[in-house]
């Protein structure tokens, strides 16, 4: 189980980096395909820059809220999820009385005017915003692959490993390729960059989950099926709105790849594109795995601390090995069900620590746990 600390040795930057940019919106200028693009050098910043005034007057409306509400400074994902429900309830994907009052106090803002759907306009603008912000600034090659030694270990020793990450970059991908190592990801190879979802596995002893969704995942209409609507895709090419491929054409669906950006909204998003087959296939391997090897994952999502500990009560013996630099402090700033079972799952020999970091990992001390 692998989330974001696995990363930053990688050079992906920090929840706090990506938080500190889309506040600041240095950079940023809206394109005419209607995509937020960070790029101040860009000819078309100066007189593409004043349309995204308005979302960032509505991003910084919401931030003061929830900092008032936090009692500090919120991320960019608690403010992805507020600004989603904003926009659920005014389309009423998801009705919520409870949001209305907001709503009405938002839309006398002078920014709410901005767009001619108003503040539902602005709403869905800004979530765009920082989806866009947050594909670009992890859309980089990683500056080392070598942090993530343990890992490919435990892939090359192992007869069965699943590798659940929660992360949109393409770190860990890396990692396994430079180490040679076959995996299976349930995407299928039809054509030279387009990889599609079929959900089958067939026999490697590596496979890979990405509970989120990820960087090069793709809506895109088959060629052959075009009445089937988007289908989920991977692509490996440089130019995702041009796919060189005679299976799929292109532009992608909403012009932005597939992942999911907010708190618990992330829940609700479970149930689209690929998510259902992905957290099948997780939730199935749970059932039969014995030992959960946790690296670089807060507790911070909710679903998935549900799973966690549905596992571990479903048998003494299910044992969750946690590798942290400061196992305590981690378990203080998980989520209220994993801080208040913490204690007595260690009481029980359920929850063993390793106290190092994914790149101080020694992967015999992981191996000691697996009994």
């Amino acid at each position: 189980m692998l989330g974001s600390g696995t990363s930053i040795d990688a050079g992906m930057p920090r929840v706090s980096t990506i938080t500190d940019q889309i506040l600041s919106g240095d950079g940023v200028f809206l394109h005419t395909n209607k995509r937020f693009v960070l790029d101040a050098s860009n000819p078309n910043y100066e007189s593409r820059r004043s349309m995204v005034e308005p979302v960032l007057e509505l991003v910084e409306d919401l931030r003061q809220r929830a900092a008032a509400y936090f009692d500090r400074r919120p991320n960019y994902e608690e403010l992805a999820q507020v600004v989603r429900q904003i926009n659920d309830a005014l389309s009423k994907e998801y009705e919520s009385p409870a949001v209305m009052p907001l709503v009405d106090l938002l839309s006398a803002r002078p920014y709410a005017a901005y767009d001619s759907q108003q503040l539902h306009g602005v709403s869905q603008l800004a979530h765009h915003y920082i989806m866009d912000t947050v594909r670009q600034m992890l859309d980089k090659p990683p500056s080392r692959l070598d942090h993530l030694a343990v890992i490919v270990e435990a892939c090359t020793d192992l007869p069965g490993v699943l590798l659940a990450t929660l992360n949109h970059d393409l770190v860990l991908e890396s990692a396994l390729r430079r180490a040679d190592i076959d995996y299976g990801d349930g995407f299928e190879a039809a054509g030279r960059d387009i990889r599609l979802w079929t959900d089958e596995w067939d026999d490697v002893s590596v496979r890979l989950l990405k509970l989120h969704g990820s960087l090069d995942w793709w809506g895109y209409r088959r060629m052959d099926e075009p009445s089937r609507g988007w289908v989920t895709t991977r692509y490996l090419g440089d130019d995702p709105t041009h796919p060189n491929s005679n299976v799929v054409v292109g532009p992608p669906q909403d012009m932005r790849p597939i992942f999911l950006t907010g708190t618990f909204d992330k829940v609700l998003a479970y149930e689209t594109w690929i998510f259902p087959d992905q957290h099948l296939r997780f939730h199935e391997t749970l059932r039969e795995a014995k030992h959960v090897v946790v690296i670089g994952y807060g507790f911070g999502d909710k679903a998935i601390n549900t799973r966690l500990i549905g596992w571990l009560a479903r048998s003494s013996k299910h044992k969750l090995i946690v590798c942290h630099p400061d196992p305590v402090k981690l378990s203080e700033r998980s989520r209220p069900a994993i801080r208040e079972k913490w204690t007595g799952w260690q009481n029980r020999g359920q929850v063993k620590t390793v106290v190092a970091s994914v790149a101080d990992l020694d992967y015999a001390a992981i191996v000691e746990h697996l009994t």
